[in-house]
């Protein structure tokens, strides 16, 4: 039996009759099963080696048998499993008998079931693992839905099976506390676009890391509840678009039932197009996404950046936003604030959208641009990178995982979570990455 995760205990329950008994063998150690036993965690190995050898005192007698009630691998029942092995008779006590048969979990013959359990010793399945079952989610994020469910084997083997599948940043208890103790009634109010923009701005330039030059090129700034309303408003806006091979699948959703066609700039661009890039982008390198961004602008193009990766880009960048006619910028990927998701974009020209008339007639709901502009007041730019930086390290170390272009994401060979775009989307494909974010939640807990 090989089990993709890590053994902690098996328990074995049976039933003598009579004068039968049953000698186990785990190892190097052997036990009498009067009725139950359960092994230490000191009593196991990566391949354990078990033996159920069943006596009596006459090989004869029928009214002596024993019977398996239950043979369980961490609680889980694999009783089903067990009686996929042949039983051996013991031909010194029946020599007319078999030498094998099939395994019902019933003994009346003298002899016995041997069984190898091989428990997996790959690091990140064994993390996998604890997280799913120790850390379960009765409500699972990025499925469909609200839909609770129960903690059975099926949804832990699930939960580890794409434990490492996912975009959502890690919690900083200090960002965290900082936004829960905020009160409602001191993020209600109006605002100041234009002060908001100042200060937004000037916290943006006293990064270390990101030099994001001539942002004072762009006329027109609005808010946005998360870069997904400023993605939808350059959909509406065209009926073809350059993007990457890959993409956030937000984007293939959400134009299922549209006429919107999907170029990949890979394959060169037309004059005059309409371009979305990602920067930094997770699938290929910042130097693979300028020259997209050069050739797009010498072909007199319309371009918009997202820049939902930037503030915890594995690499300093030095990014010219005169090149980009829309820039679209959150911290949702580097800061707990899935549940706000604030979002501001800046243009050249003024866009005609729900974002715009909401910012005109000052209809944003407050209370989440409120938040972030009180988070920048104590959070630097660079405070998330700086606060995981030598975590992620550590991590990348202990489970022998490459850097991408984004601090969460990492490559590791032969490692791919292609199977969770059935739990999500046709389009999702970061299921490419090992996403380290509940490696870095659970940190100095387990082994790592």
């Amino acid at each position: 039996m090989i089990f993709d995760f890590p053994v902690e205990k098996i328990e074995i329950k049976v039933k003598c009759q009579g004068t039968s008994t049953i000698k186990l063998f785990l190892n190097d150690k052997s036990f009498d099963l009067l009725d139950y036993f359960m092994s230490s965690a000191e009593d196991l190995r990566q391949i354990n080696h078990l033996t159920l050898e069943h006596h009596k005192q006459n090989s004869a007698d029928k009214k002596s048998y024993a019977e398996l009630e239950f043979f369980k691998v961490n609680d889980h029942d694999f009783t089903e499993d067990f009686k996929q092995t042949p039983f051996h008779v013991n031909r010194s006590n029946h020599t007319n008998g078999p030498s094998s048969l099939p395994n019902n979990g019933y003994f009346g013959y003298m002899g016995k079931v041997n069984l190898s359990l091989k428990q997996t010793s790959d690091k990140l399945r064994r993390a996998a693992w604890v997280l799913a079952d120790e850390h379960f989610e009765v409500l699972k994020e990025n499925v469909r839905g609200y839909n609770p469910r129960e903690k059975t084997f099926e949804t832990i083997s699930h939960d580890a099976e794409t434990m490492f599948n996912g975009c959502v940043a890690p919690v900083i208890n200090e960002i965290d506390e900082f936004i829960g103790d905020i009160k409602i009634k001191d993020v209600k109010n109006y605002i100041n676009f234009e002060k908001a923009r100042t200060d937004i701005e000037k916290w943006m330039a006293e990064s270390t890391r990101l030099k994001l030059q001539n942002i004072d090129c762009f006329e027109h700034f609005t808010y946005g509840a998360g870069n997904v309303h400023f993605l939808e408003s350059f959909l509406n806006r065209t009926d073809t678009i350059y993007l990457a091979d890959k993409y956030y699948y937000y984007l293939g959703e959400v134009t299922k039932h549209k006429q919107i066609q999907f170029k990949n700039f890979f394959d060169g661009i037309a004059e005059n197009s309409k371009v979305l890039v990602e920067f930094p982008n997770p699938w290929h390198t910042n130097e693979e996404m300028m020259q997209i961004v050069k050739e797009a602008r010498n072909k007199n193009c319309y371009i918009a950046v997202d820049l939902i990766w930037c503030p915890i880009a594995s690499r300093n960048i030095n990014l010219d936003l005169s090149l980009f006619d829309e820039v679209y910028f959150s911290m949702n990927k580097a800061w707990p604030l899935q549940h706000i998701r604030p979002a501001w974009r800046w243009s050249k020209e003024k866009i005609y959208d729900s974002s715009t008339f909401q910012h005109d007639w000052n209809y944003v709901q407050k209370p989440q641009p409120n938040i972030f502009l009180k988070c920048i007041e104590k959070f630097s730019l660079d405070y998330a990178f700086e606060h995981w930086q030598e975590s992620c390290g550590k991590i990348r170390n202990i489970f022998d995982l490459d850097e991408t272009e984004v601090l969460w994401f990492t490559k590791k060979e032969n490692f791919n979570y292609e199977q969770f775009k059935k739990y999500t989307s046709e389009h999702y494909s970061i299921g490419d990455f090992v996403c380290i974010r509940k490696l870095l939640d659970h940190r100095n807990e387990y082994f790592w």
